[in-house]
């Protein structure tokens, strides 16, 4: 008989063992654990990421072509629900591309253009290469529209370089066959400038005519410290006019909206330079990193 209290005794003891493991787990602290060993899986993950692209390319250029194609060929672009929730997670979001790159899941994230660029920019930093995060405007909406991308420094031509993992192209002069920068596009002349797929797991690109026909006409520079805040916005006066105002926008002009938004943005105007060389490093600021930054609400990502 006292056996079987024994056994009674420690079946009691180890339910409510596993009753208070399971609660503390619902818990804060449960909460923290769960999320720490969530962030150390995501960054081995980051790091098991760039050490594979790394491997992929003896040189800079090579191994961020690997890094676009990548991110290019285990996402989507699609904006809903878990879009919404979980593509500003990029540590989450790589860890779901490297499930699939490894044929562990057939999930593909949700991702517009800045999670992409933000993801590309993660594993930028991993491998040392400078990168920064820009968006490009168009004033030819009823809604303030962007496209958000990165440009990527190159040290074999010490010049920067739009590289987009959302459209998955790069911008190529005819003429001298080097890689265009945001700032060559926004002030230069565009009809000598083409774009090219990049390098793709998929084999696919987004189809560029709506970023031609619209979109390069201002250029912001995320900062290096604060994102958005106190960024610099670079516009050609030819293309684009900060004082047009955009009804569904609560008919705020650029300016106006840009402040509102992003607290004191410099808007700078800048000279037309039609002669201008492809791969100009004249740009406004410095290279970033990937500090927090989103675009708000009204101001949509394509």
């Amino acid at each position: 008989m006292a056996v079987y209290k024994k056994v009674a005794l420690g079946a009691c003891a180890a339910i409510l063992l596993f009753a208070s493991a399971a609660a503390l787990l619902q818990s804060e602290t449960g909460a923290r654990f769960r999320r720490f060993v969530a962030g150390y899986t995501y960054t081995r993950d980051v790091d098991a990421i760039a050490a594979r692209i790394a491997a992929e390319g003896s040189s800079d250029r090579e191994r961020v072509a690997a890094a676009l194609a990548f991110v290019a060929g285990n996402s989507t672009h699609e904006i809903d629900d878990w879009h919404d929730e979980h593509s500003s997670d990029s540590a989450y979001v790589l860890h779901l591309m490297w499930s699939h790159a490894n044929e562990e899941s057939d999930f593909l994230p949700h991702l517009s253009c800045g999670p992409r660029a933000i993801a590309m920019q993660v594993i930028l930093d991993e491998l040392g290469i400078t990168s920064r995060r820009v968006q490009v405007y168009s004033d030819d909406f009823e809604r303030v529209k962007g496209h958000r991308f990165l440009e990527v420094f190159m040290e074999d031509r010490q010049g920067w370089e739009i590289w987009d993992p959302d459209y998955n192209v790069v911008w190529r002069d005819e003429a001298t066959g080097t890689l265009a920068s945001v700032s060559d596009l926004v002030l230069g002349d565009m009809a000598g400038v083409v774009p090219v797929p990049a390098r793709s797991r998929d084999g696919k690109s987004k189809d560029p005519s709506r970023l031609v026909a619209h979109y390069f006409e201002a250029v912001l520079f995320e900062s290096d410290v604060t994102g958005m805040r106190d960024a610099v916005i670079l516009y050609n006066p030819v293309r684009f006019d900060p004082a047009t105002r955009f009804p569904k926008s609560d008919g705020m002009s650029f300016d106006e909206w840009a402040r509102h938004h992003y607290g004191a943005p410099r808007l700078v105007p800048s000279a037309v330079r039609p002669g201008l060389t492809v791969g100009a490093t004249g740009s406004p600021v410095g290279p970033t990193a990937h500090p927090a930054g989103r675009m708000p609400a009204g101001g949509p990502l394509h």
